[in-house]
């Protein structure tokens, strides 16, 4: 038996109240398929749990820098390979180098050829003249064991490091504080730019 007046009636197509709810069906329909296809887009940060997306800036890759530390007899000097960050500039990556170089050998038989408290401040690098100019906290001559053979382990093992390391530089000028120092323990003239290539 039909009824009609009833407004399920299925051959009531044009009924007032049967209009509204296949508006909303029509919606609901729609954001489920949106949805399905915004995520069937980015199936990485689903397999990845977020990931990065293409973007993302590549971590930087490391370099190997070669320090040198006084042997057990004071006459010669032992190569160390360590991997540091690469640094977006010149300057840090030299500061990187002589930082490490002052924290102390991590092998073999080998003395420490900075003060353990000393610290490097900051290095300027002059293209124009080639000069590496390194600046050190008070630290490097207050707390220095003194001796001539022992500055000319210091001097000598960062000559050797930035000579190794950065074949662009050609002087080192050694400063604390900003400023040139007469000498490390009194035995070196470090008031003016090392010469890398005729340094002892």
């Amino acid at each position: 038996m039909r009824w009609g007046n009833d407004p399920w009636d299925a051959g009531n197509a044009t009924s007032p109240r049967r209009a509204p709810w296949i508006l909303v069906l029509a919606i609901v329909v729609a954001i489920a398929v949106g949805t399905a296809l915004f995520l069937s887009g980015r199936p990485q940060d689903r397999a990845s749990g977020g990931g990065t997306d293409a973007t993302s800036p590549a971590p930087t890759a490391g370099r190997v820098a070669t320090l040198y530390f006084a042997d057990r007899d004071g006459k010669s000097f032992v190569p160390e390979d360590r991997e540091l960050p690469e640094g977006e500039h010149f300057e840090m990556r030299v500061e990187a180098v002589l930082r490490a170089l002052s924290d102390g050998p991590r092998v073999g038989d080998v003395l420490p050829v900075l003060p353990e408290t000393a610290r490097l401040r900051r290095v300027y690098f002059d293209a124009d003249a080639a000069t590496l100019y390194a600046d050190f906290d008070p630290a490097l001559v207050r707390d220095h064991p003194g001796g001539s053979a022992a500055e000319w382990q210091t001097l000598t093992a960062i000559v050797r490091t930035v000579r190794a390391n950065f074949p662009e530089v050609r002087r080192l000028q050694i400063l604390v504080q900003g400023k040139p120092i007469e000498s490390i323990a009194g035995h070196f003239d470090t008031s003016r730019p090392i010469e890398l290539d005729t340094w002892q």
